[in-house]
């Protein structure tokens, strides 16, 4: 006990003696502490930080977020064909105003309760939906439209609530007003990593948020160039055939109603770096493409 009372008094001195340094050290490491929690650098390996552009709420969440919490009843294949996914089938009338789609059996939430056709909600113009039995939803439009099923590729939730059928979860919402700034995704795998989705109001604020280690993703940037290229850095773009950019011509204007100023006006419209023009009415990977078809501004 003599040897350990001695060390007890030599460590109090050694204390006494350097306070100023040890202070110094115990607020130095507190702060790289704080810091290290706020920029995420100790977060676990399982975990992915994702940012995104945009500004959102519960009703109009990026597909990229939608798609890992549900399905649509129906999905389509590479070449854009629509096919059964989380319905059987379906029938239709003959002058196709009536569409009837019939669950797949043992569908379940992500809460673990059964799907009902009665806990599904579609807003699609002009056309009437019921549900004859738990299993059916009937769709009964007032004019005929063939690709009624097309319009039910988005993921369905149920009524009220952003509860799906995808492998992920909602854990966390936060919220700035009423705007999400971050959003966390649990999947039901343990396998699968838990997503972290944090929102920015600009590209500007997202590039500070990425050069900050808040996101180790970021998504949807308009201009690559934004985000400084070294070797921690990987740069990948893809085109995006869901979206398009248009500009439209007031027909009814004196000089613009002249169909060969407005092909004028096409032919010196510059090409964007990078970006694919859209010469086609259907994308690359569309069933209906026709490779022969006239360009538009041939």
């Amino acid at each position: 006990m003599t040897a350990v009372r001695l060390y007890i008094l030599i460590l109090f001195g050694y204390l006494r003696r350097n306070i100023r340094c040890v202070v110094a050290v115990l607020v130095a490491a507190a702060i790289l502490l704080l810091a290290a929690a706020k920029l995420n650098l100790f977060s676990h390996s399982n975990i992915v930080r994702i940012g995104m552009v945009g500004t959102f709420q519960e009703h109009n969440l990026p597909s990229e977020v939608t798609s890992l919490l549900s399905t649509g009843l129906v999905k389509a294949d590479l070449s854009g064909r629509i096919t059964p996914n989380l319905v059987s089938g379906w029938d239709v009338n003959n002058d196709a105003t009536q569409f009837k789609f019939k669950l797949k059996d043992n569908l379940y939430w992500s809460d673990n309760t059964k799907i009902k056709s009665t806990d599904l909600e579609f807003s699609i113009p002009n056309t009437e939906v019921s549900n004859p039995n738990e299993k059916e939803v009937l769709f009964k439009l007032k004019q005929s439209y063939a690709p009624l099923p097309s319009l039910l590729l988005k993921p369905i939730f149920k009524k009220g609530k952003l509860t799906g059928t995808g492998p992920y979860a909602i854990s966390k919402i936060e919220k700035s007003r009423i705007f999400i700034t971050k959003i966390i995704l649990v999947a039901k795998d343990p396998k699968l990593p838990t997503l972290h989705f944090r929102f920015y109001p600009s590209e500007k604020v997202a590039v500070t948020g990425f050069n900050l280690g808040e996101v180790q993703v970021l998504m949807g940037l308009g201009n690559m160039k934004t985000i400084p290229q070294n070797k921690l850095t990987r740069l990948k773009q893809k085109t995006d055939y869901s979206k398009i950019v248009t500009i439209l011509f007031h027909t009814s204007d004196s000089i613009l109603k002249n169909r060969s100023i407005r092909q004028a006006f096409s032919y010196q419209t510059p090409k964007v770096e990078k970006e694919e023009i859209a010469n086609n009415p259907y994308p690359p990977n569309f069933w209906a493409r026709d490779e022969s078809a006239k360009k538009y501004l041939s």
